[in-house]
């Protein structure tokens, strides 16, 4: 039944809307109903209809942590390499000094030793004027020891010669006198240096 005067259907004594053209209802607002579902551009079916993200959020923080974790090993790593560096040059140092003071040390003993030889090879030619001092050399005392023997042995050896030479150039009694060297004004290293080179 339709009410003539307002153009709407009434069901059991109450008014109904009429239905727009195209079978599509009002809202209450008098707009389409498929109009104000729409309004928000997407409708609760849409919403539910929605498909899940792929990432997995879990999978993600978990990866995110391993990394953390990694990348705090790496640098504990590199600090304590660098730490056994700082210690590695801090001792190359330390022995770099100790070398240059042993060094030093040795110098200085070197020059000690040479200086108590000298000193002592000063002495022993002081107790020994018939040796040449050109004979005896050394840096040590073994050395000087070992040179001054041969020094000896060697002014031994130039006072036999000298003691046959005069002994062979000795003029028997009644004889006329050889005109020979005198070496009775000779020092004894004038003799033994006579002596060499007459050997020569």
């Amino acid at each position: 039944m339709e009410d003539t005067r307002t153009g709407t259907a009434v069901v059991e004594g109450r008014p109904h809307p009429s239905p727009l053209p195209g079978g599509e209802g009002t809202g209450g607002d008098g707009q389409p109903a498929s109009l104000e579902a729409g309004a928000g551009g997407e409708g609760p079916r849409a919403e539910a209809e929605r498909p899940a993200p792929d990432v997995d959020l879990e999978a993600l923080i978990v990866r995110v942590a391993t990394a953390e974790a990694t990348l705090r090993l790496a640098q504990d790593e590199r600090d304590a390499v660098t730490a056994a560096l700082d210690q590695e040059r801090a001792a190359r140092a330390g022995a770099e000094s100790a070398l240059l003071a042993v060094q030093a040390e040795r110098e200085a003993a070197v020059q000690r030793l040479a200086d108590g030889a000298g000193r002592y090879r000063a002495a022993l030619l002081a107790a020994a004027p018939e040796v040449p001092p050109e004979l005896v050399v050394g840096d040590t005392v073994d050395a000087i020891d070992r040179s001054l023997a041969a020094a000896r042995e060697t002014v031994a050896a130039v006072r036999r010669q000298l003691a046959e030479r005069t002994a062979v150039e000795r003029v028997p009694a009644g004889s006329p006198a050889r005109g020979g060297p005198d070496l009775s004004a000779l020092s004894a290293r004038e003799k033994i240096a006579l002596a060499l080179g007459a050997g020569r």
